[in-house]
């Protein structure tokens, strides 16, 4: 199992250490005052855009820059260039944020096979016994695996991108 960051195996990662992560991730979450939650009409009705945006973003500052005698008296070229930078920081975070997702997934499916067939195990062994033990019946019927619905945005449920995202350009802004 390939481990990138030179600690434990995925599979032999201490509990103290994830569960401080985890507290580590919230209190980030927390600190990430300019994040937006969008409604799912309001992400519907937004895209989010590719690195052909992007790239076309940057060359339409440095052609504001470049030729601001062409650009009406109203556009304000300062403002404009402040907001593709924030867009750019944006990027460059969610990149990152992403990147962590998919190694945190990576991990999820290594750390979760074995323990999700010995639930299995689990499953079948009481459902046999219930055959004899009609008390554990209900049991067995508890432990059945049911599909569920969350929402998208519901913890712990939401998945990263299936794709890792291309590595935003570096701004020389």
């Amino acid at each position: 199992m390939k481990n990138n960051n030179n600690n434990k195996p995925a599979d032999g990662a201490p509990l103290p250490a994830i569960l401080a992560a985890e507290a580590e991730v919230k209190a980030l979450r927390a600190k990430l005052a300019f994040v937006v939650t969008l409604s799912a009409q309001e992400r519907a009705a937004l895209r989010l855009p590719g690195e052909r945006e992007f790239g076309a973003l940057e060359k339409a500052v440095a052609t504001a820059k470049e030729h601001a005698a062409l650009l009406p008296a109203g556009f304000d070229s300062k403002e404009f260039e402040q907001q593709a930078q924030v867009v750019a920081a944006v990027h460059r975070c969610w990149f990152q944020l992403s990147r962590a997702a998919l190694d945190l997934q990576d991990t999820l499916r290594s750390v979760s096979a074995e323990p999700l067939k010995a639930a299995t195990q689990v499953r079948g062994y009481v459902k046999t016994a219930a055959v004899r033990a009609p008390e554990l019946d209900a049991v067995s019927r508890r432990l059945r695996p049911r599909p569920h619905r969350a929402s998208p945005r519901s913890e712990p449920e939401s998945a990263p991108p299936a794709q890792p995202p291309g590595p935003p350009a570096q701004s020389a802004a």
